[in-house]
């Protein structure tokens, strides 16, 4: 059913944006599959020229609601955000894009609940599209509208609903929906982090996002095993965790690392090093096949004190492989690592790239 304005439609069914990975697009259409068979190719969504923006909008045999219930049941590794489209707005490039996009915001007010705080998360896609406005200033607009309409509070770190807008070149996407239902509650489930003064590796930035994506509480003090360490990022971060650290790799080590009196170096591989004490903590971001990787830490399990945290990186293949081939390949590896531990969850994070993330607890 059409709205009054032309420019502002309702699309005739169940519309959602599944967000992924640019470079997982088909393992992570497959992994969908399995869950919603028999669904229409996917749209995948227009970034840069030649660039691929891992967004997808999909048609679904059940509401959103339902929708977000069985993804909670299957729980997708591959799959990091996703938002209803309750309305689509064509785009002309001009000013007047802002307020076709207010008047959709304004269409949808009934679904803001003015009791609770909400937020507004935009993507534009393509950052070489000209636009007449910035991403700033369509959240502030947008938000002005919701304010005036429905009198909602805003908050912009931890709001309990979101109006999600996804721009490409030509065609707005928007949806209201509750936070938790979004899988994420970073627009497209990207999590970004402050690059802060002494970070030693981009990789930090993984162990920080798997620490909150799964919800892992680290222990105020205790001991933990960095395996494949070097350069010593994920050391800095176990540190600033105020855990002692037990770095084994047999390459060079950031001189900070190697200068804290906190931090025990082991220069050589894994396989030749058995602990003479159990850890509180074992991180694994081994740079070799998932399926070694594995076995290197299955071998420790017997290091890891009860109920204590396990957190490894499984590189994917580098050859080409269908998404189902993949797809089989990493839940072998997830059930190679359950033998020996209680598994958590596996998700490919915003900072992960031809990986995923598991994190582990020991068994009872």
């Amino acid at each position: 059913m059409n709205s009054a304005d032309s420019d502002i439609s309702t699309p005739p069914g169940n519309f959602v944006l599944f967000s992924f990975g640019a470079d997982v697009r088909l393992v992570a259409e497959a992994e969908i599959r399995e869950i919603f068979p028999h669904i229409p190719p996917f749209l995948w969504l227009e970034g840069n020229p030649g660039e691929e923006s891992g967004i997808a909008l999909a048609a679904l045999p059940v509401n959103f609601e339902a929708c977000v219930s069985r993804l909670d049941r299957t729980r997708p590794i591959f799959m990091r955000h996703i938002a209803p489209v309750q309305r689509t707005v064509a785009l002309t490039g001009g000013d007047e894009d802002l307020t076709t996009l207010r008047r959709a915001v304004r269409e949808l007010s009934a679904e803001i609940d003015p009791a609770r705080t909400v937020s507004v998360q935009s993507r534009l896609l393509g950052d070489k599209t000209p636009r007449p406005y910035s991403r700033t200033e369509l959240n502030r607009a947008l938000f002005e509208e919701i304010a005036d309409v429905s009198g909602a509070t805003l908050d912009a770190r931890a709001p309990a609903q979101v109006v999600s807008v996804c721009c490409t070149a030509d065609t707005a996407f928007v949806g209201v929906s509750e936070t938790a239902q979004n899988r994420s509650p970073w627009p497209g489930g990207e999590r970004r982090f402050k690059r802060e003064e002494g970070q030693i590796a981009r990789s930090e930035f993984k162990l920080l996002e798997a620490l909150e994506v799964f919800a892992l509480t680290l222990p105020e003090s205790g001991v933990a095993l960095d395996v494949g360490a070097a350069p010593g990022g994920w050391t800095r971060v176990l540190r600033q965790k105020n855990l002692r650290v037990v770095a084994v790799d047999p390459a060079d080590m950031d001189e900070r690392v190697l200068a804290d009196p906190g931090v025990e170096i082991v220069r050589h591989a894994i396989q030749y090093h058995r602990p003479s004490s159990p850890f509180d903590v074992i991180v694994n971001d081994l740079t070799m096949d998932a399926r070694d990787s594995v076995i290197a830490m299955l071998a420790l399990r017997a290091y890891l004190k009860p109920g204590g945290i396990g957190i490894i990186t499984l590189k994917l293949p580098r050859h080409e492989v269908s998404g189902q081939t993949l797809l089989k390949f990493v839940r072998t590896d997830i059930a190679r690592l359950a033998t020996g531990f209680a598994v958590i969850g596996a998700r490919h994070l915003f900072h992960n790239r031809s990986e995923i993330t598991v994190a582990l607890t020991t068994l009872p």
